[in-house]
């Protein structure tokens, strides 16, 4: 790659984030980011909208960098903006994945302001078309497969290493002996935990925000209802603690972590060989790793910062395997 410059950009659910890294150093020369996603690409005018708000931040970096003599080279995106509801859909590529098959599957799409945009594919793991007693066996990831090779080329991930993703969707990934993204299963637990907490009569035990710190005793408490009695059990007793017990709601909160986290367990954690990097709010993934260590698996937390540096690694990896095979098909 000629280019000393590209800029990154992670086009997630409810925001976008840009940065222009340079090559050699993988230093970050400028950041911004939107409050713009893929949850607002529903129709044909979100998704106008979308391109519009990614043109705005790509424009603004050039402008910036410009002004202290840096020259921006090509933009790269990943992650949901490249679903259905992102910018433009983006079809997965079968598993496993490495660097060279997301290069290939790339697809450029222009912007407005005679502004490109090339779009890293996700990963689908198992036969494009699945019957339904099939579907348990099959996953889909856009955004994650980044992080996995970002964190190999840090050396934070070995060949067949794996890694679990505590994000709005809990999943677990790992790497084949190529350094290749070979196996990926996914819950719905963010978004599930969010919706119980805002959408059901548990919203007045709980705080406003599942954030902060949690109680390590709650939520092994939590866990064990769980774990005994089933998760519908043990979310009905976060209401139980509230009216019953007299528990405030950072208890009940750490309560239902703890359930929410014992139900996924055994899926997200089986025994597996190596050491787990775990990635997410710094509490939940504190809790998922104590959890995790109590059934014998290594488990470590990744910090927000490393799992960032690597996601810009990756797709900077990816660019460098485009190298000088052309530009990518344009949509």
């Amino acid at each position: 790659m000629k280019e000393k410059t590209i800029i990154a950009i992670d086009g997630g659910t409810t925001h976008t984030r840009l940065w222009v890294v340079e090559v050699q150093t993988r230093a970050v020369l400028y950041s911004d980011r939107a409050a713009i996603g893929a949850r607002d690409g529903t129709n044909p005018q979100g998704r106008a909208r979308i391109a519009t708000e990614i043109a705005g931040l790509i424009r603004r970096a050039i402008v910036d960098c410009e002004t202290r003599g840096i020259v921006v080279g090509s933009a790269f995106a990943a992650g949901m903006i490249g679903s259905p509801q992102g910018l433009c859909e983006v079809s997965h590529v079968p598993a496993p994945a490495g660097l060279a098959e997301l290069a290939a599957g790339m697809v450029r799409v222009d912007l407005p302001g005679e502004l490109q945009l090339s779009i890293v594919p996700g990963v689908r793991f198992g036969p494009q078309r699945v019957t339904v007693a099939e579907v348990g066996e099959t996953d889909v990831v856009r955004g994650e497969e980044i992080l996995c090779l970002g964190l190999h080329s840090e050396g934070l991930l070995p060949d067949n290493g794996t890694i679990v993703n505590l994000g709005s969707h809990w999943k677990r990934l790992g790497l084949d002996g190529d350094a290749r993204l070979a196996q990926s299963i996914s819950c719905l637990s963010g978004e599930f935990l969010q919706a119980v907490s805002q959408h059901t009569i548990l919203a007045s035990a709980l705080p406003d925000t599942l954030d902060g710190e949690l109680d390590p005793e709650m939520v092994d408490a939590g866990a064990e209802v769980a774990a005994r009695q089933g998760l519908g059990r043990a979310l009905y007793c976060v209401r139980l603690m509230s009216v019953r017990a007299g528990a405030d709601a950072q208890a009940c909160r750490a309560f239902l972590v703890g359930a929410a986290l014992a139900c996924d367990l055994p899926v997200l954690l089986p025994q597996v060989a190596g050491r787990v990097q775990v990635v997410g709010r710094l509490a939940l993934a504190e809790a998922f790793v104590r959890l995790g260590r109590t059934r014998g698996v290594d488990c470590q937390v990744l910090s927000a910062e490393k799992a960032e540096n690597a996601f810009r690694a990756g797709l900077l990896a990816i660019a460098l395997a485009d190298g000088d095979r052309g530009l990518p098909k344009t949509h």
